[in-house]
């Protein structure tokens, strides 16, 4: 394959989209099946007569943050307008990815719990969400967005490589099937680090305060994206499983007579109404609540 080199934003097509699947070594059978998914996906949307194609590409044996950052350089080398990152352990269905691209903001982001057996807790930190800060489409307003399912208009990365030179590194490694060579500049963007800042409030201390914190590769990207001005958003109608050793959200879908009904009415009515549907989504203290997508 033809060494990457990144393009003019000018020569980007508003209706093609990079849908990147990091993965790290032994996640084959995962990483296979995602793939599977979104053509699955692609082809879905093309009967639909939505005017979007897709570049899929897949970067594996890395570390998740590294796969990550190289995708996100491959995005700079396409004529992508949006990139589409999807972790190689979530479940996505065919409407999700409509949903994703459905949105005009910048950065729109889905629900997945995190993997934990004890209670279902959404991946995200989230402001707020009143009739007064509810976006377009009934999003909600996000202090950090989860990297694991998320649309990022290539816009976003464009203003994060002239505003955060700081984050540039070369990168030593050649990947020839991927088109990435030794000494191409590339930038962390999907990290994870300290980061002394002002923060939300917790159970503990509720008010807002500053201190070092250490931020995830879950969070990373959209901290640095928040920090040059970029407003995060998640979809609450679109909600993906988190695929460990079980799907975290079916075993909850099964203990819970709520979430289960939520999930078999939002799956039928996804064939019905394009998937612009009603839910019921659960906060991440477990309060379940209507919500919906206008």
């Amino acid at each position: 394959m033809k060494t990457l080199q990144p393009i003019s934003p000018r020569d980007r097509d508003p209706n093609l989209v990079l849908i990147g699947v990091p993965a790290v070594r032994g996640g084959l059978w995962d990483l296979v099946r995602t793939v599977i998914t979104l053509e699955l996906g692609a082809l879905a949307l093309e009967e639909a007569k939505v005017n979007w194609r897709f570049e899929f590409r897949k970067m594996a044996g890395q570390g998740i943050a590294k796969a990550r950052n190289m995708l996100t350089y491959a995005a700079r080398c396409l004529p992508v307008s949006k990139i589409v990152m999807v972790d190689a352990d979530i479940r996505p269905e065919p409407g999700h990815f409509f949903r994703l691209l459905s949105h005009a903001e910048a950065l729109v982001g889905a629900l997945y719990p995190k993997k934990n057996l004890e209670r279902l807790c959404w991946v995200g930190e989230f402001r707020d969400a009143t009739p007064a800060t509810i976006g377009p489409g009934g999003l909600w307003p996000m202090e950090h967005v989860g990297s694991g399912f998320v649309r990022v208009d290539m816009e976003v990365v464009d203003r994060m490589v002239a505003e955060l030179p700081e984050r540039r590194y070369m990168n030593d490694e050649d990947e020839p099937s991927s088109g990435i060579a030794d000494g191409q500049w590339m930038h962390d963007f999907w990290g994870m680090g300290v980061v002394n800042g002002e923060w939300f409030g917790t159970p503990r201390h509720p008010a807002r305060r500053k201190y070092p914190r250490y931020v995830t590769e879950d969070y990373f990207f959209s901290h640095l994206a928040s920090s040059i001005g970029v407003k995060l958003w998640t979809d609450p109608g679109c909600q993906v499983d988190h695929v460990g050793e079980v799907g975290f959200l079916e075993v909850f879908a099964r203990r819970d007579k709520a979430i289960a009904e939520a999930l078999a009415q939002y799956r039928a009515d996804l064939e019905k109404v394009g998937f612009k549907v009603p839910v019921l989504v659960r906060d991440p203290e477990g309060n379940v609540f209507p919500g919906r997508v206008n």
